[in-house]
C-alpha cells in the first residue's frame, strides 16, 4: 500500500508546484473580478436608492442581494471550470509519468509489490489475478517464482497498469490499478491544494 501510496504522491509531487501557481493566479483573477463587479452593482444601488422612495429601497435591497449571488456564483463556476482543467492537466501527467515508468525494470519489482500486498491483505490461497494483456507474461512470471496459487486473465483494458486480485471462494475483490488509484487520488486532489469551493 505504501508502495502504491509512494508512487503515485511522486508523480503527483512533480506536476503540484505547476498546479499550485496556477491556481494562485486564478483565484487572484477571480478575486479581481468579483471585487469589480460587486463595485460596479455597488454604484448602481446607491444611485436608485437616493433617487428612490422608501418601498424602492427595498425592492433594491432585493436585487442587489439577487445580484450578489450571481456575482458568487459566477465566480464559484469559473473556479470549477478552472479547478477541472488543474486536475485534468495533472493527473494527465500522472498517467504520462506512469506510461514512461512501465517501460523501465522497475515495473516488474512493481508488480510483485501489488502481488504481496494484495496477498497480505486478502489472505486467500487461490486466486484469479486480472491485468493488461501486456502484463500477462510478467504476472505469470511472479506467480510461478512466489508459487502462488493463481489463475491470470488478460482482461483488463483502460487501466493503464496494475493488477485486480480475486479470491472467489471469499468473495474478495482488491482493485489495485492505476485507474484506481488515480481515482483515489483525484479524491484527494482538492484538498491537498485548497481548491475547494466550499470554503467561500
Amino acid at each position: 500500500m505504501a508502495g502504491r501510496d509512494d508512487l503515485i504522491h511522486g508523480f503527483s509531487r512533480l506536476v503540484m508546484q505547476e498546479a499550485g501557481d496556477r491556481r494562485q493566479q486564478i483565484l487572484q483573477e477571480i478575486e479581481e473580478s468579483k471585487i469589480k463587479l460587486l463595485q460596479v452593482k455597488e454604484q448602481q444601488f446607491l444611485e436608485q436608492a437616493y433617487i428612490s422612495v422608501q418601498e424602492a429601497v427595498k425592492e433594491t435591497k432585493r436585487i442587489r442581494n439577487e445580484e450578489y449571488s450571481k456575482a458568487v456564483l459566477m465566480s464559484k463556476k469559473t473556479l470549477l471550470q478552472e479547478r477541472a482543467t488543474i486536475m485534468d492537466v495533472v493527473f494527465s501527467n500522472v498517467i504520462e509519468r506512469f506510461l514512461q515508468f512501465k517501460k523501465t525494470d522497475k515495473y516488474e519489482q512493481w508488480l510483485n509489490d501489488l502481488i504481496d500486498e494484495g496477498h497480505k491483505n486478502i489472505g486467500c490461497q487461490t486466486y484469479i489475478i486480472s491485468c493488461l494483456p501486456e502484463d500477462k507474461a510478467l504476472i505469470d512470471k511472479i506467480i510461478t517464482f512466489k508459487k502462488l496459487k493463481a489463475t491470470t486473465l488478460a482482461d483488463l483494458d483502460g487501466s493503464h497498469g496494475g493488477i485486480i486480485m480475486t479470491c472467489e471462494k471469499q468473495g474478495i475483490l482488491l482493485d489495485l490499478t492505476v485507474y484506481e488509484m488515480v481515482k483515489e487520488a483525484r479524491v484527494d486532489f482538492l484538498s491537498y491544494c485548497g481548491l475547494c469551493v466550499l470554503r467561500w
